[in-house]
């Protein structure tokens, strides 16, 4: 027993029972064994290494706390060995590609789901989308270049309405598809190409010929009234008990001492029948109706339509 001596050495002892606190001072002895609290190694590497058992079968394995435990494991990495992040990620605040961003499957992983949907997305300058019906087969594309968008590789079809603000400037027609070839030759019978409005237009106005007629219908009845679409009336007032009837005259006189020429005429056979005559009149004649006697018609003279309207001849 040695009580408050400082000692230099201490030779020939086996073991220690107790052993207070040593505040200072350098261990300088053999490796602690593992069964003793140490690790049984002289470094930290392999000090780590021999926390557990490590071979060839346990590649890639990381230093994590159990969860159970709480001690400090190597555990294998969550979706096994190999390189790369094979662990599930979350909560990423931003991530750096350097290289290309792979799907481990063809045709599989989705970006996004339907219930959280991606924002805005922003491509780069002569950017192309593909899809592929198989690996590397590029079937349909869209390119960028000079800030115009080509289809190519496919068709594009549209469930609803196509609304275009700007100009259309195609170069083909698919005639099939409902599209066709402006056809400004209005003396050819092609198959395929159809006059647009403009070009009717345009050929309606070149060929405009004076052309000038209207056409009328007069309507009488006892106790009713004819008129035509241009507005006049004339009212019948007395009816003919046996039969009555209807004539209409042309001239191009406004008061013809012949009477006119006669274009139309209508006699019914009971009293009460409705009348009809219809004729034309062309630019600067004017008409007249006649009824048969026994019929007084009011307000009634030589009149003309009004202002007539040039037609065309479209062959």
């Amino acid at each position: 027993l040695v009580e408050n001596t400082a000692l230099s050495s201490w030779a020939g002892t086996a073991s220690i029972t107790t052993l207070g606190t040593i505040v200072t001072g350098t261990w300088q002895g053999t490796t602690v064994a593992i069964n003793q609290g140490g690790t049984g190694q002289t470094t930290a590497q392999a000090a780590i290494d021999s926390l557990s058992a490590v071979s060839g079968a346990t590649n890639e394995h990381v230093l994590t706390k159990d969860t159970g435990t709480g001690n400090a494991i190597w555990k294998v990495a969550t979706g096994g060995g190999g390189g790369g992040a094979n662990t599930a990620l979350s909560n990423l605040a931003a991530v750096a590609i350097n290289l290309t961003l792979v799907s481990d499957t063809d045709n599989t992983d989705a970006l996004g789901t339907a219930a959280i949907g991606w924002s805005d997305l922003f491509l780069g300058n002569e950017s192309v989308i593909t899809w592929s019906t198989a690996p590397s087969s590029a079937d349909l594309t869209l390119t960028h270049s000079a800030n115009t968008l080509t289809l190519a590789g496919g068709a594009l079809v549209l469930g609803g309405a196509l609304n275009v603000t700007g100009d259309i400037n195609p170069t083909t027609y698919d005639t099939a598809n409902g599209g066709f070839l402006d056809e400004d030759d209005m003396n050819s019978d092609s198959a395929v190409a159809t006059a647009s409005q403009q070009s009717i237009k345009a050929h309606a106005a070149a060929s405009a010929i004076t052309l000038l007629d209207d056409e009328g219908q007069a309507l009488l009845r006892n106790h009713a009234y004819l008129a035509n679409t241009d507005g006049w009336v004339f009212w019948s007032s007395t009816a003919n008990a046996g039969g009555q009837g209807v004539t209409a005259y042309v001239d191009t006189d406004a008061t013809p001492t012949t009477g006119g020429h006669k274009v139309s005429q209508d006699e019914s056979a009971a009293a009460g029948d409705l009348l009809s005559v219809n004729f034309h009149v062309a630019a600067g004649e004017y008409f007249e109706i006649a009824p048969a006697a026994g019929i007084t018609v009011t307000d009634i003279g030589w009149r003309s339509f009004g202002p007539l309207v040039a037609v065309t001849d479209q062959d």
